[in-house]
């Protein structure tokens, strides 16, 4: 195994396996029940991770140990699976799913050949998600960029153009550039409109390599056409490697930045994609709970990062209440105590902001945010 390999699942298994509370602890958080929630709104990797805290409290749980072997090998940790799988082994001798694990018939394919990357590696900066609203929520971008520090600016906006559904030889984009285009006309400076696009990875293995080729063919048109286009950004609803083989034939033929959210490290997603961007956490619980569950995910995304020669964002809430800029603020320096020493592979953050709800209400930034946002991040 490679040193960074090593190093990375090392740290992965440290987030992972939390030592038992002292008997004098407070009373263990159910574990159970916030992996339900989580896996209920799609945050596969959050759910993981609450599955694994789970799962330190019960060690011999088979129940669990099943679950959380299965979730790692969905999400692309084969290693830290197989631990989980061989543990299960020992407890359920002769089941045949463990029997299957073991003896490698449930491992992944190999996983298609990366595009190459851009030779000019996208720059340092902030990234912004805006959905919904007009020309006004646009502006506010353009007002922050002039007064905040250049290391500071938003470079990239995360505009909502579109999705995609997976039907076959049917798969499609369902574009809508409506907002893209607004954007693109009101933003100055390097500030870069990225297409933002979202789906589901159901059906993927039902799609073969004509067809992601002729989806990566018809999205890279749709972008040449307009040069105010500097990059796209897809968003899976779930993680893993079902859409890999998009990533690669995409990277072929874009001649501007692809990036992509995920839900936690998966390692093998910085060979597709110029930067990758570690998707923002709701807002739940209290602040400092929240700026824990950042400084977990970012430090295991970041280290991954650092391990692939990988760029990337963590994304993190510009939306919580009452006091907005306490949020965000303890986030930015979770993300700052995350950072792997010496890496430089943290690109910013990118803000989860201008969007709107289901409903359709745009949401604002705070104006405590938009200062927090012009610091930059310490040193780890």
């Amino acid at each position: 195994m490679k040193k960074s390999a090593f190093i990375c699942a090392f740290f992965a298994a440290l987030v992972f396996c939390a030592p038992l509370p002292a008997d004098d602890a407070p009373a263990p958080k159910d574990w159970r029940a916030n992996a339900q929630t989580d896996g209920a709104q799609g945050l596969v990797y959050l759910s993981t991770y609450d599955n694994e805290q789970a799962l330190a409290q019960n060690p011999n749980d088979t129940q669990l140990l099943r679950t959380v072997a299965r979730q790692l090998e969905r999400g692309g940790h084969h290693a830290l699976a197989l631990e989980r799988w061989q543990r299960l082994g020992r407890l359920l001798p002769g089941d045949p799913e463990v029997a299957a694990a073991l003896a490698g018939t449930s491992t992944a394919e190999a996983l298609p050949e990366p595009g190459p990357k851009l030779a000019t590696p996208p720059e340092p900066g902030l990234g912004l998600w805006v959905s919904g609203g007009g020309r006004d929520q646009i502006s506010a971008v353009n007002v922050y960029n002039a007064k905040a520090p250049q290391g500071q600016q938003v470079r990239y906006v995360f505009v909502h153009a579109g999705s995609w559904s997976l039907e076959g030889s049917q798969s499609h984009w369902s574009l809508d550039l409506r907002q893209a285009v607004i954007a693109a006309d009101v933003l100055g400076g390097d500030c870069h409109v990225n297409l933002w696009l979202d789906g589901t990875t159901s059906g993927a293995t039902q799609v073969d390599a004509a067809t992601w080729n002729r989806m990566a063919s018809e999205l890279s048109a749709v972008v040449d056409a307009d040069h105010r286009l500097g990059g796209v950004h897809l968003y899976p609803h779930e993680g893993g490697k079902a859409l890999y083989p998009l990533y690669a034939a995409l990277r072929r033929k874009l001649k501007v930045p692809l990036s992509v959210a995920t839900p936690g490290s998966a390692p093998d997603l910085f060979q597709y994609v110029d930067f990758a961007v570690l998707r923002p956490q709701p807002c739940r619980g209290d602040d400092a709970t929240y700026s824990d569950r950042v400084r977990d995910m970012a430090a295991g995304f970041l280290l991954a990062a650092t391990a692939n020669n990988g760029l990337a964002m963590v994304g993190v809430s510009g939306l919580g209440t009452p006091t907005a800029g306490t949020w965000y603020q303890n986030a930015r320096m979770a993300v700052t105590a995350a950072q792997p020493i010496g890496s430089s592979a943290l690109m910013g953050l990118s803000v989860w902001g201008l969007v709107s709800d289901d409903e359709g209400r745009t949401s604002e930034l705070d104006p405590d945010v938009w200062r927090q946002m012009a610091l930059p991040l310490g040193a780890p």
